[in-house]
């Protein structure tokens, strides 16, 4: 049982190098050979995350059912052995594949119910994915308000924690904000956010990843404060020179280009 633990562990560190250099192949056989080893684990934290990666991954395909098949042995999973924050970290997870699933109301129901009633069983890393998962569910569809409270929530508790989630985790939730606050007339302060992420991430001029996301974000917050020049123009070309496109870049990376498209 040990070693397919183990197994299990490596198969999820070895998803997110994966899905952070952006190759879609071995993301994919990394989560499925997390599954795999999960069939013989038992109960565990370690078969929690495997089943709750796979439902992810099925999110993204749009196979809902399998969504919720996953989600609930990996729910099942955490109750065997007791363990909150792996229910949480199952329950969070379902609520953000529903989403990908195209189910947006119902992903934002659940999402907000998770992390309202566990949040405090989530790790920092779960909880930050949590909000901003939430939050873009929300700007897409108008609610920039609701979006910005939820990114300040993200933000809240990485510095009680003391955690970076800009350059530790990936996810720019200041940028994002800035995007957020451009779309309410608030660019001044929005700027300030989006820049604030762009002298940290200096340091990692080779992250395609990290800059993707951030130039996806840069040409959203252009857009929603009506800068249609050259800085809109200089954040598309940067993105350019990253080789990213649309048919091979990851999940959250396809962004830019529905962004670039609607700023064009």
């Amino acid at each position: 049982g040990s070693a397919y633990g183990r197994t299990a562990l490596d198969s999820e560190a070895a998803t997110g190098a994966a899905y952070f250099d952006n190759d879609a192949a071995r993301t994919g056989h990394a989560v499925g050979r997390g599954r795999h080893a999960a069939r013989f684990t038992g109960a565990s934290r370690e078969q929690v995350h495997a089943y709750a990666s796979y439902c992810m991954l099925m999110g993204v395909f749009g196979r809902r059912r399998a969504v919720a098949r996953y989600a609930q042995r990996a729910a099942y999973a955490a109750q065997q052995f007791g363990d909150p924050g792996g229910l949480a970290h199952a329950r969070l997870y379902e609520a953000i594949a529903i989403h990908y699933c195209g189910e947006s109301a119902a992903g934002e129901v659940q999402s907000r119910r998770c992390l309202e009633e566990y949040g405090r069983w989530l790790d920092v890393k779960d909880f930050q994915n949590g909000c901003i998962s939430l939050a873009w569910n929300l700007f897409i569809r108008g609610y920039a308000e609701e979006a910005l409270r939820w990114v300040e929530r993200a933000l809240g508790r990485s510095e009680h924690t003391r955690a970076q989630p800009d350059l530790s985790i990936g996810h720019l939730d200041r940028a994002m904000a800035g995007a957020i606050l451009a779309s309410l007339g608030r660019s001044a302060e929005g700027r300030e956010d989006v820049m604030r992420f762009q002298t940290g991430a200096a340091d990692r001029p080779r992250d395609a990843y990290r800059w993707g996301i951030f130039l996806e974000t840069v040409v959203l917050f252009h857009t929603e404060a009506g800068e249609l020049g050259a800085a809109l123009d200089d954040a598309i070309a940067q993105h350019a020179r990253l080789g990213l496109q649309p048919a091979t870049a990851e999940f959250h990376l396809r962004l830019f280009f529905i962004f670039q498209a609607y700023a064009r």
